[in-house]
Parts: structure tokens; C-alpha cells; sequence
């Protein structure tokens, strides 16, 4: 099989292990250009799928391969029932983050979650047998083929109006880990693109070829030592979207390495705040997808005026060198004056952002009736990264390859 190797990259947050997989299969080209105009835009039209599995009682996966099952009543941070208002929140907050990260270069104009759960004849387990990357590329096809395959001839659905497909399944990801993996068995999330389901790919009753699917738990919860650790699904879903829309990794899809830390969502961004409040997009993908007005300084200038979130500026050092300069104070500093932002579910109830007084990134639900996250105030999903000001980028285009920057 014609695939990217599926690769691991280790988080350490707060004292907590997270292992951010992905399939990344985009082929990365150079930037060049002077005075790019952002003009490019995407339009996602989603239809997801929530999949369960044969119950089983193993111990190296969380849960029993049916949702809800097993994890605690007492869940404060996407909590049960894990259903389809749910998962369409979960694919609500990744709207708002990509329409307000693209300047509504991207859209989604269409969120639909079939109300039918899926069950497979296989456990968890079966999905990812810890035994080897090819073997475990193989049964995730199967995980897709199973999935979309019980669906594509459901005539009451036209597939012909979606253009993303997204399979949410029983159970915790494999990316998630509180120091030591207790379950390995557990399946990883993962972007499949048209070129990783060539040999598989299911065709719907209407001709619509089902050519590429996200695939994501139903939460991030992990026990330990008999305690429950969370990290949530905003980070990890923002990252495989990411992927869809074409936005290779940030870390060394090789050895894990990470290349840009917490400063953007395609490294340990997507983990900040425990993986609820993801990093913005750097300079340079925006610059990449179209999604901002870059404008180059071509001669010596003494001052240059730069509002947050605006306008990215360049400077060529040589033929293969530049700057990206970006201003990523907060819009509206007053929001920030707590040293917190909230965070808001589906009917307003929120959650606060903070730094303690040692600086460490901290989470407190304020209204026991809050849900799932949808939106972070102001959009300001730089609030996690280590500082703020005017983020100045060295891009060297010989070392960018295939899969990574």
C-alpha cells in the first residue's frame, strides 16, 4: 500500500503524555511570491458517522467498544453522553476555528451527523494490534471500509452534498497517554486522503466516492492507577481538519521532533491547555493556503505599524531564506487582563482558561451544566503559546521535504 508512515510525536503537558498521530499524506511545495493578496478559499461539507464495536473486556483499550461505556459519570470536560448533539458541537468548535483562523477562507457549510450508531462484527483491539505501522495502516482501511460501507447505500442520504466524511468511534485515541500507556490497543486518530484508500474506497448509491475520512474518538479521557485523566478534543480534531484542508505537519513526521512547540496547531499547539484550546496557525500556512494578506518590505523602513491579527509581513533574506512577521498580541487585551479567557458550550454555560501563579496552563468549568466546547472568546486561540507580541518566522525553503517544515 502507497501511504505516509504514521508517525508519533510525544507532548509533554502538564505532567501528562500526549501522542499526536497523524496520516499526513500532503505534499509540501515551496512559497514564492511577492504582495500575495489572500484570495484562496475551501468549502467543507461534512457527513459523520459514529461506529461502535464487539464488546470486549480487555484491559490495553479504554472503554468496551460501545459509547459511553465505562468512563465516569463525574466528567467535566466533554462530558457523557457522547452522542450526536456531541460530536456535531465537537465538529462546531473545529468550524469555528478554521472560519476564524482563515478570515472565512474556509467554510463549512454543512455539518451532518447520521443518527444511526454503526456496529462492527470486530473489538477495539482489532484496529490497532500494536504490531507494526503496515499491519495497523491495513486495519484502519478496513475501520473505513467497515464503516462507510454499512451507509453508502442508505438512499435517504445524498452523499453527493458532502465532501468530507468523518468516523467517530467508540473509545478513547491511541494519542493520549498519562505518563505510561496502559492501552496500546487503543485506535489513533488519523486523516485518510483519496491516494490512502485507492485499493479500498467505497462508492455511495449515488456515485459520490466516499475518497477520504478523519477518523477520531469519541473523547481523549485515559485511566491510570485507577484515576481518570482527561485531555480534550478540540486539539487532535483541529489537526486532522488541518490535514484535509492541506496543511502539512510542523514537527518531523520522521523522528517526532518538534520544530515550532506550542507556537502553532501543527506541533504541540494542538496540546495547549490540554488539548482544549488549540494554538492559531503560524505565518507561514497562512501565507501557504491564502488565508491572509502578506505584504513584502522590499527597502529599509524605520518603524512598521502592525495591528494583532492583521496583515503578515516578509522580508527575503536570499533566494531561499525569508522572514514572516506577524503580530500575535491579543485583538482585545482587556479580555486578557485576568490572565484567563472563557470558553462556551452550545447554550452559553463556559469554562475558564488561566494561568496559575506558577504559570502553569489551568482549566475551571464554571457552570456545572457545561457541555462541549464550541468557542473560545474573541477567537483567541494564540492565548496557550508561551508568548505574545510580534512572532518573527526564519521560513528556509532547502529544508522543507514532503509531510513536514
Amino acid at each position: 500500500m502507497n501511504r505516509t508512515e504514521i508517525k508519533y510525536l510525544h507532548l509533554l503537558l502538564l505532567g501528562i503524555f500526549l501522542a499526536l498521530n497523524s496520516a499526513n499524506r500532503l505534499e509540501l511545495k515551496n512559497i514564492t511570491g511577492v504582495g500575495i493578496k489572500a484570495e484562496k478559499s475551501d468549502d467543507l461539507r461534512i457527513l459523520a458517522v459514529m461506529v461502535q464495536f464487539e464488546e470486549d473486556s480487555l484491559s490495553y483499550t479504554t472503554g468496551n467498544g460501545k459509547f459511553n461505556m465505562e468512563y465516569p459519570d463525574t466528567m467535566l470536560i466533554d462530558p457523557i453522553p457522547h452522542n450526536k448533539e456531541y460530536f456535531e458541537d465537537q465538529l462546531q468548535f473545529v468550524k469555528n476555528y478554521f472560519e476564524a483562523e482563515s478570515k472565512n477562507k474556509v467554510t463549512f457549510s454543512d455539518i451532518k451527523v447520521l443518527d444511526t450508531v454503526i456496529s462492527l462484527s470486530h473489538p477495539i483491539w482489532y484496529y490497532n494490534p500494536n504490531n507494526g505501522e503496515e499491519v495497523l495502516a491495513e486495519r484502519l482501511d478496513s475501520l473505513y471500509a467497515q464503516s462507510w460501507s454499512q451507509v453508502a447505500q442508505d438512499t435517504t442520504v445524498s452523499f453527493a452534498g458532502y465532501n468530507t466524511f468523518v468516523i467517530f468511534h467508540a473509545g478513547s485515541g491511541q494519542e493520549f497517554n498519562p505518563g505510561y500507556d496502559e492501552t496500546p490497543f487503543d485506535i489513533p486518530s488519523v486523516f485518510l486522503s483519496e491516494k490512502d484508500l485507492e485499493s479500498v474506497k467505497i462508492t455511495a448509491h449515488d456515485g459520490t466516492a466516499i475518497d477520504n475520512s478523519v477518523i477520531l474518538p469519541e473523547c481523549e479521557w485515559q485511566i491510570f492507577e485507577d484515576n481518570w485523566y482527561y485531555a480534550g478534543m478540540s486539539g487532535i480534531s483541529c489537526l486532522m481538519f488541518a490535514h484535509r484542508l492541506g496543511i502539512p505537519n510542523m514537527y518531523s513526521s520522521v523522528s517526532g521532533q518538534s520544530c515550532i512547540g506550542k507556537f502553532g496547531l501543527m506541533d504541540q499547539g494542538s496540546a495547549n491547555f490540554s488539548g482544549l484550546l488549540p494554538a492559531g496557525v503560524t505565518a507561514w500556512v497562512k501565507e501557504l493556503k491564502g488565508w491572509n494578506d502578506v505584504s513584502e518590505i522590499t527597502i529599509p523602513m524605520k518603524r512598521v505599524l502592525s495591528a494583532a491579527d492583521s496583515v503578515v509581513y516578509k522580508i527575503d533574506l536570499n533566494s531561499d531564506e525569508y522572514l514572516l512577521l506577524e503580530n500575535i498580541t491579543a485583538k482585545n487585551p482587556s479580555l486578557n487582563e485576568n490572565n484567563s479567557i472563557k470558553g462556551y458550550d452550545r447554550n452559553g454555560d463556559s469554562l475558564r482558561f488561566y494561568y496559575d501563579e506558577d504559570g502553569f496552563q489551568k482549566v475551571e468549568v464554571l457552570s456545572s451544566e457545561f457541555k462541549t466546547l464550541v468557542r473560545v472568546e474573541d477567537n483567541d486561540f494564540n492565548f496557550g503559546v508561551p508568548a505574545r507580541g510580534m512572532l518573527i518566522w526564519h521560513i528556509d525553503k532547502t529544508k522543507t521535504s514532503a509531510y513536514n517544515i
